[in-house]
């Protein structure tokens, strides 16, 4: 049976646009009327994620908006369909990886690096033919289904179905895309999730404090990489991505600097000190850290200091003073968790 779209409404001049067909085979043992459901994959349509972040001083939760901007570039109108978008790539090899043996010497054709070559390169054609007609190279996989709903928003009305390696979102209200390019932004679901707000320092860098909002539970809400707008207290901060697949359980979003915390790193001129022994030379460096909050509520605050690394035998650093710091040896960074009051003043020594 032949089912042919040459007809679609989003299809105006024949001319110019291809008659799209599918064949389809149907094996029955008896006669029988009914429907038909057909799936199919296009190269040519997909979304991609974005979110909105807001946050206030006042709140310990961030309001997350996750919406999926859709384009489609098939030739077919989609008029009045029900959206559904997965994480999940069809474009993506989905073949393990396989270990060959690690040969000195001269080095063997790789049957097995060859054949991955070819998926790789056949991976970059499709995207470059996606890209070319959408303009947008990240492919998700986007089902429509013909269906018409009366919904009042989509976010009450999106279902979120669990699958083995991937998350899809049904969208219970209807959608009409052109067969153009454009992106239609669509609200996928608007959750509150929980944050920790901290506030942290690097004065060697910077003679700032920025405050962090640390948000964990990342795993649940099945997010992708991409942009993410930042709003706190009703203002814009700016711009971050979002990249779910570290191997972090924490996000940390810095929402600027907060010109009510004052902080000073300063080279301690008179305590500097450099003796001979023999035929090596010692230094002796000094910095003191002050740290003043001036807010009307006590805060935590991180700072971050460091002291150098050698990589040379005759070269040695050893740290003498930290202030009750946690040292990492292997990059020098020192680490300073602390409880400022209110209008309170800290100092910190580093030897």
């Amino acid at each position: 049976k032949d089912l042919n779209y040459s007809n679609n409404k989003g299809v105006q001049d024949k001319n110019n646009v291809p008659d799209y067909r599918i064949t389809v085979t149907i094996s029955t043992d008896k006669a029988i009327t009914g429907y038909l459901d057909l799936n199919y994959i296009v190269s040519n349509a997909g979304w991609t994620a974005q979110y909105d972040l807001r946050s206030s001083a006042e709140n310990s939760k961030i309001n997350l908006n996750y919406k999926a901007q859709v384009y489609q570039n098939t030739g077919i109108d989609w008029e009045n369909i029900k959206l559904s978008v997965s994480t999940n790539d069809p474009y993506k090899n989905k073949t393990k990886p396989e270990l060959s043996p690690w040969l000195l010497g001269a080095q063997p054709f790789n049957y097995r690096q060859d054949q991955n070559r070819q998926i790789k390169d056949s991976q970059k054609k499709l995207e470059y033919n996606s890209a070319r007609g959408s303009q947008q190279p990240q492919m998700n996989d986007v089902v429509t289904e013909e269906r018409n709903f009366d919904y009042a928003t989509s976010v009450q009305h999106t279902q979120v179905v669990q699958h083995m390696i991937s998350a899809e979102f049904k969208i219970n209200l209807p959608y009409t895309i052109k067969s153009n390019g454009e992106k239609h932004m669509v609200l996928v679901k608007n959750e509150d999730v929980d944050a920790n707000y901290v506030y942290y320092t690097v004065p060697k860098v910077e003679s700032a404090a920025y405050l962090v909002a640390r948000i964990t539970n990342l795993e649940e809400l099945q997010l992708i990489p991409a942009n993410a707008t930042i709003f706190f207290d009703g203002s814009y901060m700016g711009e971050t991505y979002i990249n779910p697949g570290v191997m972090d359980d924490t996000l940390s979003l810095s929402l600027g600097k907060d010109p009510n915390i004052i902080v000073k790193r300063t080279f301690m001129k008179k305590k500097y000190k450099e003796k001979i022994i023999g035929n090596d030379v010692e230094k002796t460096s000094t910095y003191q850290i002050e740290i003043l909050n001036n807010k009307s509520k006590d805060i935590q605050l991180i700072v971050q200091d460091q002291i150098p690394i050698s990589r040379k035998d005759g070269i040695e650093v050893t740290a003498e003073e930290i202030s009750k710091g946690e040292l990492n040896e292997t990059t020098g960074i020192i680490e300073w968790k602390l409880d400022v009051k209110s209008k309170n003043k800290q100092l910190l020594d580093l030897k």
